[in-house]
């Protein structure tokens, strides 16, 4: 890396979520790095929500940390134009929010996007999203995809089940998946197993009026890794994702998964998955097509978990950085 030391936004988000694991995996390569890095955290700066008062901050802590670049991991972080920064946005779904809410965030966006040196994103079909809808050059657009850290052995839960692992937001079309999962499984005497947040949990029960359907929260890593573990497949009719962590967990335990045909789930699975499009009868097809081919998709599966690692992943992110420093 050339001579920039890099000030790193590691603070905390509110709710745990698929980017902060994201972050703490950049986090883990960059101290086993023991390259220029600085890390911005919660309790330097408080949990990583915008406020007015944030640019000048950043740009303080800039300073203490003699930081002469600034990485962005949270998309809608106040930038100052007194940095040079490189902003990391992992999808387009805040576009999405409403009428109110998605004009709101796609402002800020567009406004961090003139204000930074280049976006960082974790797959082609992000980078691609970006481009189209915020108007940025794909030259300025580095892919840095996830990695992932090949779990301990588990002792599978018992039972045949899909898995799906989540929250319950409207992209992610769990409602239609409880609600399809009872018809759709029971010929292959499958039930569903869905982890969700309790309030979710909460919300779907009247859909979940059923022996095949279970609605689980508040689950700890060991019961998630056992339920990961014994899993026929994992299931998800999530669109528009970035990324998608839980299908490729699932992978590095050789559970293939059954996939919306949508985001980058085609990028991350490959063939380690079969994909439906929002349809009830075309959902039953895919998952009859893994059913009868388990062996082969797991292996496929497993394959593709291979790819991604998170030394990998930090080597694309360096290159980023190594593109605002020249």
């Amino acid at each position: 890396m050339p001579d920039a030391r890099v000030l790193m936004d590691v603070r905390r988000a509110r709710a745990h979520t698929g980017i902060t694991r994201v972050i703490d995996g950049w986090r883990r390569e960059a101290e086993r790095d023991g390259r220029a890095v600085a890390f911005l955290d919660t309790d330097e700066l408080g949990d990583a929500s915008p406020r007015p008062w944030e640019p000048a901050a950043i740009a303080r802590s800039a300073r203490r940390h003699e930081a002469t670049l600034f990485h962005a991991l949270y998309p809608l972080v106040a930038l100052t134009p007194r940095v040079p920064s490189l902003l990391t946005l992992y999808d387009t779904l805040q576009l999405d929010r409403g009428p109110l809410r998605g004009r709101a965030a796609g402002a800020v966006l567009r406004r961090n996007v003139r204000l930074s040196g280049g976006v960082l994103t974790i797959s082609e079909y992000s980078r691609g999203a970006i481009s189209r809808r915020l108007g940025v050059d794909p030259a300025l657009i580095t892919v840095a995809h996830p990695g992932i850290e090949l779990p301990p052995t588990a002792e599978p839960s018992p039972g045949r089940y899909l898995l799906y692992i989540g929250n319950a937001k409207e992209h992610k079309h769990v409602e239609q998946l409880v609600r399809w999962a009872p018809s759709v499984l029971a010929a292959h005497e499958l039930s569903l197993v869905a982890v969700v947040p309790r309030e979710a949990a909460e919300g779907l029960s009247p859909a979940s009026n059923d022996e095949h359907v279970y609605l689980r929260h508040g689950v700890d890593d060991g019961e998630l890794a056992r339920l990961q573990a014994g899993a026929v497949a994992y299931v998800s009719l999530a669109d528009g994702e970035g990324f998608g962590l839980p299908p490729l967990e699932c992978a590095a335990r050789g559970v293939p998964s059954v996939l919306l045909d949508g985001g980058a789930h085609r990028e991350v699975m490959g063939d380690g998955a079969t994909y439906c499009t929002l349809d009830r009868d075309d959902l039953a097809t895919a998952v009859s097509t893994l059913v009868h081919d388990r062996a082969r998709y797991a292996e496929r599966a497993l394959a593709r978990a291979e790819v991604f690692s998170w030394s990998r992943s930090w080597s694309q992110v360096r290159a980023a950085y190594d593109r605002l420093a020249t």
